[in-house]
């Protein structure tokens, strides 16, 4: 997928459940206390911005060097690689407790 795919996904409703379902996982495991009500409000907020930046981002996208369309693979490895690290390191402390 490329840059201005993945762009024209989020600047799509239908990604707004999408995104708010991963942003209120990665708000559960930075912030367990937090309360349930706060944490999906913020996620939810979290996919609406998501959303407009990449709405506003589309229009400009052309005009970007391509040495940001070949560094795409990069960020998005590496936004696996922090997710994976998170998500694990939850699982983790959960089988310590048991």
């Amino acid at each position: 997928m490329e840059l201005a795919e993945f762009l024209a996904y989020l600047a799509a409703a239908g990604a707004l459940g999408a995104v708010s379902s991963i942003v209120l996982q990665l708000i559960r495991r930075l912030w367990p206390a937090l309360d349930e009500v706060y944490a999906f409000l913020a996620s939810m907020i979290a996919a609406i911005a998501i959303s407009v930046a990449a709405n506003l981002l589309l229009p400009v996208l052309p005009s970007f060097p391509p040495e940001v369309k070949q560094f795409w693979p990069i960020v998005v490895w590496a936004a696996q690689q922090i997710w994976f690290y998170l998500m694990n390191k939850a699982q983790i402390s959960i089988y310590r407790r048991i």
